[in-house]
């Protein structure tokens, strides 16, 4: 489950950075990086309480993850790059996919 929660916080950190909302992709970058090093396998977000640069709406997101399989804000970009919107204003043709 936990190359789940990095493949979802990369396409949130990847969005983040389209957006040019510098703050949310550094937040996303540093919850990552804990999280790769981190070595059990997360199977609640209690597990990331105390964990540097996890914080209470990453931990949120990881809990819908877990709880559903998936995160809402991650469906409304898809759903936006499959109807061919733009969600920050720039051209569609760079909404491509956000998997480095």
């Amino acid at each position: 489950m936990n190359g789940a929660i990095i493949d979802a916080l990369q396409q949130l950190a990847d969005s983040s950075k389209l957006n040019r909302d510098h703050w949310r992709e550094r937040a996303y970058l540093r919850a990552l990086a804990a999280i790769k090093a981190y070595t059990r396998p997360i199977t609640s977000s209690a597990q990331l309480l105390g964990l540097r640069g996890v914080g209470m709406r990453i931990r949120d997101k990881v809990e819908e993850l877990l709880a559903t399989g998936r995160v809402a804000k991650l469906v409304a970009l898809s759903s936006l790059r499959a109807g061919g919107g733009s969600c920050c204003g720039c051209s569609t043709s760079t909404l491509t996919s956000t998997s480095t």
